[in-house]
């Protein structure tokens, strides 16, 4: 299943003149012209807070380009390692250096050390692999939302969700689904999870079918006072010292029941398949999440494997977080290993990853 002036000025804009360049462009300034191009193109990417703090980078694949304003000169140490050294950009206090070869599919980290003592970086810079960036001819396909619902299911739990249907699909042919718990943060192409790049990309590859996905948001269920599920999901807040917000995605997600699987095949599911025709055979429908929107993903699965027969978990929280909870629901995300070696067999196939 497997992220510009008028006349002979506008054709002599750079290419980044309209938009923020990527760390490739300034790479390929840097290389070319390390001046007051190169210092025009670096304020445009990023801010005067960013290069002050030592905050500013940009990575696309294995290239790395970071920039700080000091007057030091800095030593950058990418990865706990020293990394290459700085370039002063002429007539200016800002340094910049850049590398093409980091490890990709990995996060990596950087900082700098000025007169001894350590500034700036990052913890979270991620190297994508190729799949993550659409690739060159491969058609993109139309993102529909946020879609607002309000469910029944959850009292008047007000959610949202998008659909993003491929440029290949064609009504005729019944498309395979995907669904994806905590939908928004996959939706940016320059994302840290450019989910619909890499589906383009493998549609384009037919390496997947042509799926219609869908992507959940967690709801809310402040605008529902005095009804069940508010009283319980406060009652938890409250217990636990989580906001209302959080406690009903634990209550969504963390839940062990067959509650949320409900949810989504006669509310969410239901209006998305009026709109799209889409495969009904559990083999062709697959569900992903992470941490509890991974354990959502595996125990909808679970609860209606003629739903959903595929799951992807990313570093599941199968734990107790909701464990006897709700006295209806006994079970807890850590009784998942014994409910699979002693309840009935599913036609399940799930990926699942951790650390």
């Amino acid at each position: 299943m497997r992220a510009f002036v008028f006349c002979l000025c506008l054709a002599a804009a750079p290419a980044w003149a309209a938009e923020k360049p990527s760390a490739t462009e300034l790479i390929e300034l840097a290389r070319a012209n390390p001046g007051g191009a190169l210092r025009d193109a670096i304020t445009t990417a990023f801010s005067s807070d960013a290069l002050t703090a030592g905050t500013a980078w940009a990575a696309r694949a294995g290239n790395l380009f970071v920039a700080i304003e000091s007057g030091p000169e800095p030593v950058l140490f990418i990865d706990n390692a020293r990394g290459p050294e700085m370039q002063r950009v002429n007539g200016t206090a800002i340094w910049y250096a850049f590398t093409t070869e980091l490890a990709v599919s990995r996060l990596h980290s950087f900082n700098y050390e000025i007169n001894g003592a350590r500034t700036g970086g990052s913890h979270d810079v991620p190297a994508l692999g190729p799949l993550s960036y659409l690739e060159t001819g491969v058609p993109s396909g139309k993102l529909y939302g946020p879609i607002a619902h309000t469910s029944k299911i959850y009292d008047g739990m007000k959610s949202e969700y998008w659909v993003y249907v491929p440029a290949q699909y064609d009504a005729k042919t019944p498309a395979a689904l995907m669904v994806f718990q905590d939908g928004s943060g996959y939706l940016r192409r320059d994302g840290y999870n450019p989910a619909l790049n890499v589906i383009d990309n493998l549609i384009a590859r037919k390496v997947i079918p042509v799926m219609i996905c869908v992507f959940t948001n967690p709801g809310d269920i402040s605008g529902s006072p005095g009804s069940p599920t508010y009283e319980f999901v406060k009652a938890h807040s409250e217990r636990w010292g989580r906001t209302l917000k959080d406690a009903m995605r634990s209550t969504l997600y963390d839940t062990v029941s067959d509650r949320y699987a409900h949810f989504l095949r006669d509310e969410i599911l239901a209006d998305v398949g009026a709109q799209y025709n889409i495969r009904k055979d559990a083999y062709s429908r697959g569900i992903t999440g992470l941490s509890s929107g991974a354990i959502c993903a595996f125990n909808a699965a679970w609860q209606m494997p003629d739903q959903f027969s595929r799951v992807i978990s990313w570093i599941g929280s199968y734990e107790s977080i909701q464990w006897k909870e709700d006295p209806k629901n006994p079970d807890g995300g850590q009784d998942f290993p014994d409910k699979i070696l002693r309840e009935r067999k599913r036609n399940l196939r799930v990926w699942l990853q951790d650390g």
